[in-house]
């Protein structure tokens, strides 16, 4: 068990807090606006003529695979490549500004052949670059292609060739990128910018063909393949960047080659890069376990938490990872992000984490490598291709249904994936107590969990008809030994995680009907469905009453915590009885990205108070303002229950006003309720330290805050981007003032 309260003996030693480089800052801000391509989070969106255009020119291609692998190296030939004054190292020229027409013709090309994954997350084994360079992968794709050829495989072998066209784009790319950095080297005059251009020059004739030897080479590049990836591909995780540099960090520093404070603004300027790569789904993780379970943190681990700190951008997002035998010291410099309202990290327990990964059908080994990819998707790093972040069922629609005679009140959309479906029509309608109740409602979510299931294997079926991805895959476990593309049984894991929202909404309306119809006699249920289908039109009294006067979880309410108890376990042995067309597992996931607020948007009012179109919840804490008996209850509802039971992962969140953690006496008690949580069985928390105010101000003057970042349900954006109902819904998370019950 961790000591809430532990000291160290023996202070470590940590480095210094490297303040802000004015050039990582400059460059940050110029990152979010796009530096010249300028739409929020549209890179993959930006690149889409290139992809039109290579498309076009290889539609005779008549294989599949081959025709991936070519588009993917004319796009490499294709794409802008520029080197800006604040960069050090090479990657994401400067795109063209598209016109409209164009970028809505190029996008009818791309769709009629899609090169994308389809909701799909990996993290890709950018370590694996490091180590061994693209010419390590080509001669690993020869000696497979020679198995496959032995054993008659001639769609392996095709596949493995497109890979090999894929790589060699890679590398031609970088090549590309060396030459405008020799470019720029003619010309300029000042000393220490010719320096660094003379580094890309060198570190570029070496990676990423060759393995890395420096830190600086192993950054390089792993940013020329993840910007690569994103021209193609609209997710991937970085992972484990603390990890994967760890080496060459400690080589360079033994050798005289680097010093902290330069590796410190390596690390500010890299991180500035991934925001204008890709704003917030191209997770960064540091910190966790190692394979033979002890801890790992280093001097990178307090670089990128400082960065975080002190950049304030809404990417990349960040995972810190706690494992037992950390120092405090650690937990605290994470602590500082949040107290500096940036909105990150999100914080994992390993304890917990690993074995819902286990559960989830990894091996202990590869869970130990967990990372968090995208929001709260977990993934294990470089070996996984999982069908998640996708569907959102809302779990209170149920609910509308029953008490509306089997009808909804506010219909779906057709196409909407993970619509929940009418009622089994078997089912009766009416119900003379509260176990009857609860128990339809636990058919009608196993019927939903069997209509969602078909829909999904349907869809993953569909993909035969999607290009295969022949870049992604040479870099994810498996793909080049069994010659498959990551999407069709190629990676290691490809599990499929559906995620679930409303959970909070569905077992506060259980709760209420359980009070209101069958203990307090306040209403029958058919006045209670009668109030929801009006939307608490005259019935404000009513509705008020269900609102406060029933219990809600996030109190630490036994009764309500039970219920979701059985709720989350009744999803988790449903989703087991199933697998996917390659055979892996289900397993729920718990977040809402932004659907708690498109699912609201067609959900009618329900019986815990809430009204018609107001978003649901989208995680297990805080989401729609009900829990209010502070800090610590929430975490005892929060962890009510096995969080090994969502291996796809979840998310909690809870807020505090910024007087709650002015001082260092406020942050040593945000630490013990983080551990508190960890020693409650909690997987992951995430945190807003923002003003109410601020925020109700930014809802009224945009304009004046359009870099507030807020933690929406696994991620961070900017609030004045959010939609109305999802900026409500953060409104309305608790803001605890002090943390002085803890």
């Amino acid at each position: 068990m961790t000591q809430l309260c532990q000291t160290e003996s023996v202070p470590p030693v940590v480095p210094s807090v490297v303040p802000l480089l004015p050039r990582a800052a400059a460059l940050a801000a110029e990152c979010q606006t796009g530096r010249g391509w300028g739409v929020w989070n549209n890179l993959w969106w930006h690149a889409m003529p290139y992809k039109a255009q290579a498309l076009r020119e290889h539609a005779d291609e008549p294989d599949p695979a081959l025709r991936a692998g070519k588009v993917q190296a004319r796009v490499f030939e294709l794409a802008a490549v520029e080197i800006a004054p604040l960069q050090i190292f090479a990657a994401c020229g400067i795109m063209p500004v598209w016109t409209p027409e164009l970028l809505k013709e190029a996008a009818e090309t791309v769709n009629k052949n899609p090169m994308q994954g389809h909701s799909h997350h990996t993290s890709i084994d950018y370590a694996k670059l490091i180590r061994l360079g693209v010419r390590g992968l080509l001669e690993e794709i020869d000696d497979s292609q020679a198995k496959h050829r032995q054993a008659g495989d001639a769609a392996a072998v095709t596949f493995l060739d497109a890979m090999k066209i894929a790589l060699q784009g890679l590398v031609a790319y970088g090549r590309r990128y060396r030459e405008e950095a020799a470019r720029h080297l003619q010309t300029e005059t000042d000393p220490a910018r010719r320096a660094e251009l003379q580094r890309i020059v060198d570190a570029l004739a070496r990676v990423p063909y060759e393995p890395a030897t420096t830190m600086f080479e192993a950054m390089q590049s792993m940013l020329l393949l993840h910007f690569g990836v994103r021209l193609m591909e609209p997710d991937s995780a970085v992972g484990r960047l603390d990890l994967m540099l760890d080496a060459h960090y400690r080589r360079d520093l033994a050798e005289g080659r680097l010093t902290q404070t330069q590796a410190a603004e390596m690390i500010q300027l890299f991180m500035a890069h991934l925001q204008e790569l890709s704003i917030w789904s191209d997770a960064v993780v540091v910190g966790g376990s190692l394979s033979d379970g002890s801890p790992f943190w280093n001097d990178l681990t307090y670089f990128v938490l400082d960065a975080v700190a002190q950049l304030n951008t809404v990417g990349p997002g960040i995972g810190f990872r706690w494992s037992d035998g950390m120092p405090r010291e650690l937990l605290r410099r994470a602590a500082r992000c949040v107290q500096a309202g940036t909105s990150h990290p999100g914080f994992w327990n390993d304890t917990v984490t690993i074995p819902a990964m286990v559960r989830g059908g990894f091996k202990p080994e590869h869970a130990v490598d967990y990372v968090n990819c995208n929001c709260i998707e977990l993934a294990s790093a470089g070996r996984t291709a999982i069908f998640s972040g996708y569907n959102y069922t809302n779990l209170v629609k149920p609910i509308e249904f029953m008490l509306n005679g089997g009808r909804p009140v506010v219909p779906e959309y057709d196409n909407w994936p993970g619509a929940v479906p009418p009622p089994p029509a078997d089912m009766p309608m009416m119900w003379e107590t509260f176990d009857q109740f609860r128990d339809a409602y636990g058919r009608y979510v196993r019927h939903t969990v069997a209509a969602l299931v078909a829909e999904t294997n349907a869809l993953m079926s569909s993909w035969v008809t999607h290009a295969p991805l022949p870049l992604s895959s040479a870099f994810i476990d498996g793909c080049i030994e069994r010659g498959l593309h990551c999407m069709r049984g190629g990676a290691l894991y490809g599990q499929t995680f559906p995620s679930f929202v409303g959970l909070a909404n569905a077992v506060d309306s259980l709760a209420a009907v359980r009070q209101a119809v069958f203990e307090d006699g306040r209403f029958t249920l058919a006045e209670l469905g009668e109030f929801c289908r009006e939307d608490f039109a005259g019935r404000e009294a009513e509705r008020l009453y269900l609102l406060h006067r029933c219990p809600k979880f996030g109190n630490g309410d036994a009764r309500v915590d039970d219920l979701m108890r059985w709720l989350v376990e009744l999803l988790a042995a449903e989703l087991a009885a199933y697998r996917n067309p390659d055979g892996k597992v289900y397993g729920a996931q718990y977040f809402g990205f932004k659907a708690q607020a498109a699912r609201g948007t067609v959900t009618g009012a329900t019986p815990d108070g809430r009204r018609r179109g107001a978003s649901v919840s989208g995680s297990f804490g805080g989401d729609h303002g009900t829990d209010v008996q502070g800090p610590t209850a929430l975490i005892r509802s929060a962890t009510c229950f096995d969080h090994t039971l969502a291996p796809g992962g979840l998310c909690v969140n809870a807020a505090f006003h910024p007087s709650a953690l002015r001082t260092e006496a406020d942050l040593e008690k945000f630490v013990d309720l983080v551990l508190a949580y960890f020693d409650l069985g909690g997987m992951q928390v995430q945190f807003n330290c923002i003003r109410r105010e601020t925020l109700e101000a930014a809802q009224r003057l945009p304009e004046q805050h359009r870099n507030l970042l807020v933690r929406v349900a696994g991620y961070t954006d900017r609030f004045v981007l959010l939609e109305k109902n999802l900026q409500e819904e953060i409104i309305s998370r608790t803001l605890v003032e002090t943390l002085s019950s803890c």
